[in-house]
């Protein structure tokens, strides 16, 4: 009788290429991008065009905003987060990297191209605004905090000193993702027989209007 085997579904973080040119660097073991591929795990899939990424962080949405605005003038080679951290720091996993303590890393920084500053960039931002809303209960209008998804216009030298005097902040975000994970992994891999780990997701909302959206446009006070 054939056996079935349940799994708990897991979505890629990363694309395929990407995954597969880590695999091979960090454990050594040499093996096509096509095998790499066809000996996925059938619980491991990889996100639909028609997905919604509800999960995303206005700091790592933003700073991919400007990245990619960036990378579409041929100004910068990098368009997203992952990228622009794998050019700066040694492994983007390590948290001396990402202090900028590592003496190895410490300089590396983004290769800006020639550029016409005459010529106005386009790139979105994520932003909170205050707006006037009609309470449907109590048909009153009343203030509220609403995060909406702005289309800008910027010369390409603003948007890259924008970008420089956001990176620090992004590293110590990026820091602290990092370091929960792991002080996570540490906890999970030490609990005792008398002790548990909770994790809480926030539920679902079928009535947004973005493809993407970050937590706060998720949670928005309409």
């Amino acid at each position: 009788m054939r056996q079935f085997e349940s799994k708990q579904k897991r979505v890629m973080q990363d694309t395929l290429l990407n995954l597969h040119k880590r695999f091979v660097k960090e454990t050594g073991i040499k093996v096509s991008y096509p095998m790499f591929c066809k000996l996925r795990p059938f619980w491991i899939i990889q996100r639909r065009c028609d997905d919604r990424n509800t999960y995303l962080c206005v700091t790592h949405s933003n700073f991919d905003f400007i990245l990619e605005s960036l990378y579409n003038a041929k100004i910068i080679s990098t368009s997203n987060y992952v990228d622009f951290l794998n050019q700066t720091c040694c492994y983007r996993f390590n948290e001396q990297c990402l202090s900028r303590k590592c003496k190895m890393c410490l300089n590396k920084s983004l290769h800006y191209k020639e550029f016409d500053d005459s010529i106005p960039l386009t790139y979105s931002k994520w932003e909170s605004v205050r707006q006037d809303i009609i309470d449907p209960k109590t048909k009153k209008t009343r203030t509220v905090t609403k995060c909406v998804k702005s289309i800008l216009q910027i010369k390409p030298r603003d948007l890259i000193m924008d970008l420089e005097s956001k990176m620090q902040k992004f590293f110590h975000h990026e820091l602290n993702k990092v370091h929960q994970y792991n002080a996570m992994q540490t906890k999970q891999q030490c609990l005792t027989e008398y002790e548990a780990i909770i994790h809480v997701d926030f539920s679902e909302n079928y009535q947004t209007k973005y493809a993407e959206e970050i937590q706060s446009f998720h949670f928005g006070g309409s």
